[in-house]
């Protein structure tokens, strides 16, 4: 197993290789114009089995909210970089349904956003 191999190495070596994976990474993206993505057809298919209306997912390099179709979105998540800029850290903030007078209020989606510097 590659995991168990990796593992056995020192942690300095393990922190090098994962510092050149990382820098690769970032290589790779300064270049890259299109992104894998959703395959909405498939995202609308599921969330219509299970009587959905929001995915909610890591990042595709898209952070946003996606319509999927009239009645079904898609909310993507920044990935987490603290060190980029602006800093690149949301976080999802779901808000229960409430009763508010004879009415119902449905339940609410917050991504907050880490402020810029």
């Amino acid at each position: 197993m590659w995991q168990a191999h990796f593992l056995a190495q020192p942690l300095s070596q393990r922190l090098a290789m994962a510092r050149e994976i990382r820098q690769a990474s970032e290589q790779r993206k300064g270049t890259q114009t299109t992104w894998a993505d959703v395959d909405t057809t498939a995202a609308a298919a599921l969330l219509q089995q299970h009587s959905a209306v929001r995915l909610i997912h890591g990042h595709t390099h898209q952070a946003a909210e996606h319509p999927i179709t009239e009645s079904t979105t898609r909310c993507v998540l920044s990935d987490w970089d603290a060190g980029s800029t602006p800093p690149r850290l949301e976080v999802l903030r779901w808000t229960a349904p409430t009763q508010e007078g004879t009415h119902a209020a449905p339940a609410r989606i917050t991504i907050k956003k880490a402020p810029s510097a």
